[in-house]
């Protein structure tokens, strides 16, 4: 029963399974609590390029929904939206299908396949962003969205095999072994799964290994030493940049800043192998703006302009009420150098044409991935400021004061994060509202104690003054009214150093 914005009553007795129109991919355990049947999200949209929000999932978002679902004892349906010169849509008229989803939810079929029977297996997840799906005692799979650790309660009294799996590259790796009890994971990517299959009585254990590395962090060029802990015959290191080696200690030299991720692999004569993970990051100069956009030269990343959205005189981005509204596009791509920011700085002036809002608020800076990992700095409708990291705003309280914008005036501002503090982790700085962007003092408003960890390394493309694309179906209407200049991002990934003082901000201002 295909439901719109009404949704069927499921639970009615004569009612086999509940088939769901949503992209509600954390409801999956919910569902299945409410209905106590199957669940299959028969629409959770669909794979293509269509304008329309429901018609435009990439490949890689596909195939995870399909994972999520999975994971959450679910069933999920696949369709496909992609344009044709001869007006061929496969999800209304069939042909041949053009994405790249199908063949890894086939790989998904085969995999699953392969594990215990799908009715002996039990979504052991949550609502809120945890898939882990088990036969408790003997198979373990865990879904990690980011690379956040998490923790599994491994039950019995036998070890497990540990592997990782790449739903998107279609690869199962050993990783190496799991005792039974309580077991922490940390993926070396996002949308990642880990496997935990029991070993049977007699079946020789992998050998073991681990990194250690020193130091893990610091401006290039860094040099690292790196010590394989492990007892197997050979070891192989890949340091991410072409670079391998066979020695059980060495170091190497990071040029480039980033963050590496740095893989060892260890070996046995019979076949056994054993893998582990490092990350290295290497520090940019953090006095230089990772973005600065709503100047008249040098922007950096290049911006795009659309919809409504035009310069005004002296560069700065102008946003006006009303349909059918305007973004700006920073980037073609997610900008690497936000991933895993430990601390940051969000600077700029505002000139809001209007504090009318759209439901939540209206957008400065986003680029969260929908609801996930990003940042999300929003307008108010009483003049406030408000600060999101990796996830949505609406119950968050990181407030600046009210009042601090003004319709017609153009107002200064800088917002500081750092995620190494659990106190007064973020600092809301203003100027007074003034008629024209000029030098003017600039104070401290108000502290608040907010956070919600490193920008994770999952977030999407960076938009100035309204959503991103992946938020773009739910309609262009959050977006900030009136004008944006000198718009910059600082940011570190070594704790506080990202987090600038008063001082640094007014070097800055202009």
């Amino acid at each position: 029963i295909h439901n719109g914005r009404v949704w069927y009553d499921h639970t009615k007795p004569w009612v086999t399974h509940a088939s769901l129109q949503t992209s509600d991919m954390n409801g999956g355990v919910r569902f299945r609590a409410k209905y106590q049947k199957p669940v299959i999200y028969d629409e959770c949209k669909y794979e293509g390029n269509i304008p329309q929000g429901w018609g435009n999932l990439t490949a890689r978002e596909m195939t995870q929904r399909f994972w999520l679902g999975t994971l959450s004892g679910c069933y999920v349906g696949h369709g496909e939206t992609y344009k044709h010169p001869q007006d061929i849509l496969w999800w209304s008229k069939g042909g041949v299908l053009h994405g790249q989803s199908p063949q890894r939810i086939q790989w998904l079929k085969d995999f699953m396949a392969q594990a215990p029977p799908f009715h002996e297996l039990q979504p052991l997840g949550d609502d809120k962003g945890r898939f882990v799906l088990a036969k408790p005692g003997d198979y373990y799979l865990v879904y990690c969205l980011n690379t956040r650790p998490q923790t599994i309660e491994l039950a019995g009294d036998r070890p497990y095999k540990l592997d990782l799996i790449d739903p998107w590259t279609m690869t199962v790796t050993p990783v190496g072994s799991a005792r039974p009890g309580s077991f922490a994971v940390t993926a070396p990517r996002a949308d990642t799964v880990f496997r935990f299959s029991r070993y049977a009585p007699d079946e020789p254990i992998r050998p073991e290994a681990r990194i250690q590395a020193s130091p893990t962090a610091g401006q290039p060029p860094l040099v690292v030493g790196f010590k394989a802990v492990t007892d197997a015959a050979r070891v192989e290191w890949d340091f991410g940049d072409g670079t391998k080696s066979t020695a059980r200690e060495v170091q190497h030299t990071f040029v480039q800043p980033g963050m590496h991720s740095v893989t060892l692999t260890v070996s046995e004569p019979n076949g056994a192998t054993a893998v582990a993970y490092a990350q290295i990051v290497t520090e940019r100069d953090v006095s230089q703006p990772i973005v600065r956009v709503g100047f008249a030269t040098n922007e950096m990343p290049a911006p795009k302009l659309h919809g409504t959205a035009r310069r005004g005189p002296g560069g700065e981005l102008v946003l006006p009420a009303g349909p059918p509204w305007g973004w700006v596009q920073v980037g073609d791509a997610p900008i690497e150098d936000l991933r895993g920011l430990q601390s940051l700085t969000i600077m700029g002036w505002l000139r809001p044409d209007s504090l009318q809002t759209g439901s939540g608020g209206n957008r400065i800076v986003f680029c969260l991935n929908r609801d996930g990992d990003g940042i999300d700095l929003v307008c108010l409708a009483d003049g406030r400021l408000r600060l999101a990291i990796n996830q949505w705003p609406d119950d968050v309280r990181n407030d600046s004061s009210p009042g601090k914008l003004v319709a017609g005036k153009w107002t200064f501002f800088a917002v500081t994060y750092d995620a190494s503090r659990s106190q007064d982790s973020v600092h809301w700085y203003f100027s007074p509202a003034l008629d024209a962007p000029r030098p003017a003092e600039v104070k401290l408003d108000r502290t608040t104690s907010y956070n919600h960890g490193p920008v994770g390394t999952d977030l999407r493309g960076l938009a100035i003054g309204n959503f991103n694309e992946t938020m773009h179906s739910f309609g262009l209407d959050r977006q900030f009214r009136g004008a944006l200049r000198g718009l910059q991002i600082f940011g570190s990934r070594l704790a506080e150093r990202g987090a600038f003082g008063l001082e640094a901000i007014l070097r800055h201002c202009q």
